[in-house]
């Protein structure tokens, strides 16, 4: 694997998608073998939270599940003391 650079760049009052051109022609005017990718602050914050927010809504079934299965045996437990008691 090649190695890589991160660069960022944080510009005053414009969009980052505005200066997104004219930074890869300057750079690419450098080298014009380089790889370039552009990722905003956003793009990159939600990558890395994507295994955090698989684990919670995979945490919530589960627990959802246990919840489920705690209130059938509650159910069946209850149904089954009712008709001993008949």
């Amino acid at each position: 694997m090649p190695p890589s650079v991160s660069i960022s760049i944080r510009p005053a009052g414009a969009r980052p998608e505005t200066l997104m051109k004219s930074v890869a022609v300057a750079i690419t005017s450098v080298d014009k073998d380089l790889s370039l990718t552009f990722l905003t602050l956003s793009d990159q914050i939600q990558s890395l939270l994507v295994q955090e927010r698989l684990m919670a809504m995979l945490s919530g079934f589960f627990g959802a599940l246990a919840l489920l299965l705690a209130g059938i045996g509650l159910y069946g437990v209850t149904a089954y003391s009712v008709g001993r008691r008949r």
